[in-house]
Formats: structure tokens, C-alpha cells, sequence
């Protein structure tokens, strides 16, 4: 899969959870939504415009894109991104559900209850 054509949720997916720098990028990359087709023109010193200060963080990312931009996005990783979102979507619904769930007992004796 061509870098360029990633969404914003497979851009964090793919660039920021592997090299734990979502809680650093998360939110700006979210609020600027950063997509492929912005991290495809990212290059060298450019990441700051992302809000990527540290040249470390910078260097990293960028040799991740580059090998993207070279060789694509395998489409397992893309895949896998999808079932771990449908997965936490089925949890927040089940515990949406089950928050607000009570059990009443009503005894039926004597016909009456």
C-alpha cells in the first residue's frame, strides 16, 4: 500500500505506537490530521512542521518514511491495524452497554408479585 494513500489513524498506527511516541505526537498529529499523504512530503529537517521537535524522534520517523515511500506499506500491518480498532470498538461498545445495565428481581408469590 502507497504511503501516501494511509489515514490518519494508520499514520499514528504505522509512525508513532511502534517507537512509543504516540503520548508525545498523538494529539498535534490528530489536531493537524497528519495523514500519508502529509508524511510523504515530509523530509529531513521538515518533521517539525508536524510538531516533531527532537531530532532523535525526527531521524526516526524519517527513516521509517523513507522505507515506506520506498518499498510501501505492507498490507498486513494495515490489516492488522483494523482488527486491533474493530477489537477496542467492541470493547467500548460492550462496556457502554454494560454500564448502564441493572438486574431487578421480582418474585412472583401467591399471584402477586
Amino acid at each position: 500500500i502507497k504511503l501516501n494513500l494511509l489515514s490518519v489513524v494508520e499514520v499514528r498506527g504505522l509512525f508513532l505506537k511502534p517507537h512509543r511516541l504516540e503520548e508525545l505526537y498523538g494529539a498535534a498529529w490528530e489536531h493537524l490530521g497528519v495523514d500519508g499523504a502529509k508524511v510523504d512530503e515530509v523530509k529531513g529537517r521538515a518533521w517539525d512542521r508536524l510538531g516533531v521537535a527532537s531530532r532523535p524522534h525526527a531521524a526516526l520517523l524519517d527513516g521509517t518514511a523513507a522505507r515506506y515511500r520506498v518499498s510501501g506499506v505492507p498490507e498486513r500491518l494495515v490489516l492488522n491495524l483494523s482488527d486491533a480498532a474493530r477489537a477496542r470498538t467492541e470493547v467500548l461498545q460492550r462496556e457502554d452497554a454494560e454500564k448502564d445495565y441493572a438486574v431487578r428481581v421480582d418474585v412472583f408469590r401467591g399471584n402477586e408479585w
